[in-house]
């Protein structure tokens, strides 16, 4: 659910290429906060997440890409040199996404976006929840999840080849429309165990369930019916998962 004040839009994104892409793409797909341009800062290392990244906001989300290249993503001088730089020579005023990158791109990237008094937000890896770091006074917003499977796996280097029909299970299909139907009530406890199956890794355990998590109905409901047809089971406060 969105919230109810209106989320500001700025047609300037510069995001910090890294691992994890999911938090790069979310905003620029969500239609309240969507960029025409994105400017990717991108270390050596990072070249081939960088390319998936571009052919993904490009063919999702339908922005400009430009790169930005560091290279050096752990020397905080030469960073911060390079981040001054970006914002001196910007067309259009940016703003940051600073939940990517080392912890020294993010840690430069912020001083410098400060001191130039540009806004800087942060995607939050639980809930794909928008909220400002600076100014803190712009409110917070729940991103749409609007990224289509294709992209999501080309994002991460792999791509849909061929799709066949999948015989699922009455039990399962009849989980699937009761969350469909009530998915305002289970959206974000899905995002949530979306993270824990992502962080759940070879070993197919995810880690500990935080306190909050344990007491929050909406997704205890959606563990238990989870449960129910077999996708997963609990056991000892961690999510255990049948397979990949």
């Amino acid at each position: 659910m969105n919230s109810t004040s209106e989320a500001p839009r700025f047609p300037h994104h510069v995001y910090l290429v890294s691992e994890q892409a999911t938090p790069n793409i979310t905003p620029a797909l969500d239609p309240a906060v969507r960029p025409e341009k994105v400017t990717l800062v991108v270390s050596s290392h990072m070249q081939t997440q960088a390319h998936r990244l571009t052919r993904v906001l490009k063919e999702g989300a339908g922005v400009a890409v430009e790169e930005w290249p560091v290279a050096d993503a752990w020397d905080v001088k030469h960073l911060l040199d390079r981040f001054l730089e970006l914002l001196e020579h910007a067309e259009q005023a940016p703003i940051l996404n600073a939940t990517g990158g080392t912890k020294p791109m993010s840690i430069t990237a912020v001083e410098a976006f400060r001191a130039y008094e540009r806004p800087i937000f942060y995607v939050h890896p639980h809930t794909d929840e928008l909220f400002w770091l600076y100014p803190h006074d712009f409110p917070k917003h729940q991103l749409a999840d609007r990224i289509k499977l294709p992209h999501f796996l080309m994002a991460y280097g792999a791509e849909v080849k061929a799709r066949g029909g999948v015989q699922v299970p009455p039990v399962q299909r009849a989980l699937t429309a009761h969350l469909v139907r009530n998915i305002e009530h289970y959206g974000q406890a899905i995002r949530t165990l979306n993270w824990y199956a992502a962080s759940a890794g070879d070993t197919l355990i995810s880690p500990s369930l935080e306190p909050g998590h344990r007491r929050w109905p909406a997704l205890q409901e959606l563990l238990e019916g989870f449960e129910q047809v077999d996708a997963l089971r609990l056991e000892k406060e961690r999510i255990v998962f049948p397979d990949d």
